[in-house]
């Protein structure tokens, strides 16, 4: 078999890593992993419901816009602090968000 550089040609990642090298293996629990996605889940409800219903009460323009700025600087530091997502990933996902804030804003 041919060789690259001191390996096989068919070596995965942890055979390449000498066995005094190789990082700890990180175990979840199922009822931990069930735990956070549920979590997640209320959370990214409250994340969409929170802003609408304050929305709809809002009476003027000014009050609704001013709502929104705050929710998605809110949103973004939340996802900014809490994930371990790069910066195009923050600003994908906050601009997205905003997005769906705007559209409820317009149609009320």
């Amino acid at each position: 078999m041919d060789t690259v550089e001191g390996g096989t040609a068919f070596q995965t990642v942890e055979e390449r890593i000498p066995p005094g090298k190789r990082p700890m293996a990180l175990h979840i629990s199922s009822k931990v992993d069930t735990l956070a996605r549920l979590l997640i889940a209320v959370v990214g409800c409250a994340f969409l419901i929170v802003p609408m219903v304050a929305l709809a009460y809002a009476t003027s323009l000014i009050l609704r816009q001013l709502l929104v700025v705050m929710f998605v600087l809110f949103f973004a530091v939340v996802l900014a602090l809490g994930s371990k997502a790069t910066n195009q990933e923050l600003l994908v996902a906050t601009a997205a968000y905003s997005a769906v804030l705007v559209v409820f804003v317009g149609r009320t």
